[in-house]
């Protein structure tokens, strides 16, 4: 059986989405669009990959072990991204 991940991994993961975020950003301000392009195809990439992961990996064992409550359902972390 696969290891589950730690938590801490997909908030790592959150803060590395940002940080290209930023990238892409200090990019298009400094008018450089190939660089800024180069950031944007490698953030839609990389957030594609993270939300397969929430979605197939985080979800189902956020439900499995019944950790929906008020203000806490999955369809609000969905809605999110």
């Amino acid at each position: 059986m696969a290891k589950t991940p730690e938590l801490s991994r997909f908030q790592d993961e959150h803060d590395r989405i940002w940080e290209m975020l930023m990238s892409y950003q200090c990019a298009l301000m400094e008018q450089d669009l190939g660089l800024a392009r180069g950031c944007a195809e490698s953030l839609f990439f990389e957030f594609r990959v993270h939300r397969g992961v929430e979605d197939e990996v985080l979800m189902p064992l956020f439900r499995q072990l019944g950790l929906e409550a008020e203000g806490a359902r999955l369809e609000l972390f969905a809605a999110e991204h």
